[in-house]
């Protein structure tokens, strides 16, 4: 009888993680899926699932629309992890999601998830992790790869801003809340945050 009780949870949490997180609204160019550990294309309409990692290459990018509404947009050069995607249709306090941007860049608009002024959107971001309290963010890992708006080269490290509402900031070495026009830098996961004057424009350049 001890492995009837078991079945039941082995399902239910297989279940949870092969749930739908969200689906792609746009895929241009060269947009991939590595789920576990296998890569194939993602096409307009595909769903992502929690453990999924979506790539872009050169020139692409991707649009995702999650299951609480977010709107998640994802630059050329990018490597975006959805770690945990938990919402049950409605905000009862169990919903959270934990997002990775390993390489590049992701500009959003919240869903349910992260409107509400506690912190169950986090998005591990290489040096730092962000918490979003708001309705919009816009986060940028640079390697090498972003100009600034006088065309140089941005030096490298973590940028991120918040169009509405407040970001959570948080390294090794300190944290902080930031809110609208009020855009850091974090350059390794030991240095302080910084604010800036105005975010760089952070286009891509390609990398040859």
């Amino acid at each position: 009888s001890g492995m009837l009780l078991l079945s039941p949870l082995t399902i239910s949490s297989t279940f949870a993680q092969g749930a739908e997180a969200g689906k792609l609204l746009l895929s241009l160019g060269d947009v991939q899926l590595n789920r576990n550990g296998k890569l194939s294309p993602l096409k307009k309409g595909d769903t992502v699932q929690a453990g999924d990692a979506i790539v872009t290459g050169a020139t692409s990018n991707a649009q995702l629309r999650m299951t609480d509404g977010a709107i998640i947009a994802i630059r050329s050069q990018t490597e975006f992890k959805i770690n945990e995607y938990q919402f049950n249709g409605k905000a009862d306090g169990s919903e959270k999601a934990s997002l990775s941007l390993v390489k590049g860049g992701v500009r959003a608009v919240t869903g349910v998830i992260g409107r509400e002024n506690r912190d169950n959107l986090k998005v591990d971001a290489v040096v730092a992790t962000v918490g979003i309290r708001g309705t919009g963010f816009n986060i940028v890992y640079c390697q090498s790869s972003c100009t600034g708006a006088d065309k140089a080269l941005a030096k490298n490290g973590l940028y991120a801003g918040v169009f509405e509402g407040k970001v959570t900031v948080a390294n090794q070495t300190n944290s902080g809340v930031y809110g609208v026009n009020e855009p850091i830098f974090v350059e390794s996961t030991t240095s302080s945050i910084t604010k800036l004057k105005e975010a760089p424009s952070l286009d891509r350049k390609s990398v040859v």
